[in-house]
């Protein structure tokens, strides 16, 4: 098998926390989707990023006309971040320059009114400016439940499912 490097782009990021300093070993990936339609088309291939905070993507490059490609790392809290959602290598590398994680805040949900018998409850938060979700499960007693969990500054929506609930 030959590798032809012409057939390959590359994207670069480095990621940094909330204080300005690189992070080490945090994992960066990219997601190729239909330009127009934003449906998935396959995975891209990810990285750990190095001292420096950088992690460079080898990438089989997109069709400019109906592709594009999504870069994605994982949060302080695990939870999935998009860096850039329109990034093109059809022609070129893409340096994306200094991503930096989000400082959060501790938020508190607490639920009432769920059904006798259910145990379980999830809530998904999605970050209207950042377009990260988020997932937190809530134990539920006697109808009743709560959870805390870590968001970055933005506009939210939410919603909570119930399992065996009808």
């Amino acid at each position: 098998f030959t590798f032809n490097r012409s057939n390959n782009g590359n994207i670069t990021v480095t990621v940094r926390n909330s204080a300005g300093t690189a992070v080490e070993g945090n994992y960066v990936w990219a997601e190729k989707f239909n330009k127009n339609t934003k449906q998935f088309i396959a995975y891209g291939n990810g990285a750990s990023t190095d001292q420096a905070g950088q992690a460079i993507l080898n990438l089989a490059k997109n069709n400019a006309t109906t592709e594009v490609y999504m870069v994605k790392t994982l949060g302080t809290n695990d939870e999935t971040l998009v860096i850039s959602n329109n990034v093109n290598i059809a022609t070129a590398d893409s340096n994306l320059g200094i991503y930096t994680l989000p400082t959060y805040q501790q938020i508190t949900f607490n639920v009432t009114g769920i059904p006798t018998g259910i145990t379980q409850a999830e809530i998904n938060i999605h970050n209207d400016t950042t377009d990260n979700w988020s997932t937190a499960q809530i134990a539920v007693a006697n109808g009743v439940g709560s959870t805390t969990v870590s968001l970055g500054a933005g506009s939210y929506n939410g919603y909570m499912s119930v399992n065996g609930a009808s």
